[in-house]
Formats: structure tokens, sequence, C-alpha cells
């Protein structure tokens, strides 16, 4: 059963009784019902989403954060039926998250040459269930097997040693997203370039907090976590 209790924390468990911080909960019941803990919290029973699950993801390398994969979705017109190549997947985060917006009729390609890291992407694929990802054992700076895609991404240390391979296997007008974490790699990257540059984009989220009357920003900052380069092919 998934939870989310009044500080906004997500719980998953198969258990009769959960134990939090705030409380023991009785589990019964169902999505949308409001279950109290024997301190008298609240929690709430609900339908999980991509944000839920990632929050119960396994975890190895760096993931990119939900603000940077918001981005990449809108910047790339992201959408159902959609077929993308994801280099350099990791631990699969951004490769789940764009299997659920392209859906069945859409397909990814999940390039991960680190066998412990193609491990954690199947096994976070397999939790969420997703059907239509393919996880392919293979370094792209040695060719890209798949041809006509709609969107390539690119979180890699040196994605400029697969540009050559990326033209031949994007469609006309087809996207690409590159994730670099710094400017030294965005001016490397942009003097090998051979595709048509839309932007460059670094993203700084900050969240608010209201108590009664008092409004004021969260003293945490999630600030700079890479550029992300969206190109296309001509």
């Amino acid at each position: 059963m998934w939870l989310i209790d009044e500080k906004g924390r997500i719980h998953l468990t198969d258990k009769e009784v959960l134990e939090t911080d705030l409380g023991k909960v009785k589990l019964a019941g169902e999505v949308g019902d409001t279950l109290k803990s024997h301190t008298g919290k609240k929690f709430f029973i609900i339908k999980p989403e991509i944000p839920d699950m990632f929050k119960k993801m396994k975890r190895g390398p760096q993931t990119i954060r939900n603000k940077d994969m918001g981005l990449i979705a809108v910047k790339t017109g992201l959408r159902e039926g959609y077929n993308v190549l994801d280099a350099g997947a990791g631990s699969g985060f951004l490769t789940c998250f764009m299997a659920k917006v392209v859906g069945d009729s859409g397909r990814i390609y999940a390039y991960e040459r680190e066998k412990r890291f193609s491990k954690i992407v199947r096994e976070n694929v397999k939790r969420l269930g997703l059907k239509n990802v393919e996880i392919i054992e293979k370094d792209v700076y040695n060719g890209i097997d798949q041809k006509k895609l709609d969107l390539i991404t690119l979180d890699l240390p040196e994605p400029w040693k697969a540009l050559k391979h990326v033209k031949k296997a994007l469609k006309k007008s087809g996207f690409l997203a590159v994730y670099l974490p710094n400017m030294t790699q965005v001016q490397k990257f942009l003097e090998k370039n051979n595709m048509f540059l839309e932007s460059i984009n670094e993203i700084l989220h900050r969240e608010w907090e209201i108590e009664n009357r008092i409004c004021r920003p969260k003293h945490h900052m999630l600030g700079h976590t890479a550029f992300i380069l969206i190109l296309r092919n001509f």
C-alpha cells in the first residue's frame, strides 16, 4: 500500500501496520481514504504516480532531477508515440520518466555500458512495470543501432564523441538533449557540435512555505545541477 503523510512523505509497505515517527497506522482502505495513526496524525492512501515512485526507486549513480527532466520534456515536445534513445541511463530515472510519457505506442532504448548500472535500470523498470523499455549494454560512443528516432538524450562525460552517430540516428528535425554539469563541458561540446543549437538552459528550484501570515522561501534551494542543451537535427 502507498501512503502519504502530513509532512508530504511517501510510505510503501505490505505490512498490516505501518510504524512511523507520526505514530502507528493500521492499514485498511482504498485509494482516496484517510487513515489516522494512534497519535491522531493523518495518512492518505494514494495511487502512485511517477513522482511518488521515484522516491522509492533504487539509486546508483547521480540521477537527473525532476526539474531537469521536466525541461527536457517541454523543450523536446516529448509525447505519446515518441521513440527515444537515452544514453548514459545511470539509475534509469530519466528512462522511466520518458517511458511513462511515450506510453505503449512509444519506445525507450536505454544505452548503459556499465553492467552494474544497467542492472539497477532493469530493477527500476521492473518495479514500475514498464513494458516499453529496451535496455542495451553498449557504449554509445561506438555507435547507435536504432534509426529515425524522435529524441536522443545524452548524459555522458564526453557527449561530443557520440555526435556523428546521433546525427545518423535522429529523424530530420528530431531533438537532441545533452546534460552537462559544467560550462567547460558545454564549451567543448559546442566546438564539436554539428547540429542546430536551440538553447542552453539552467533551472533553479526554490519552494515556499506558508504558515498563517508568514510566507517565506524554504531555506534549502535546489540550485545548479547541470546545463541542458537542446538541439535539432537538420
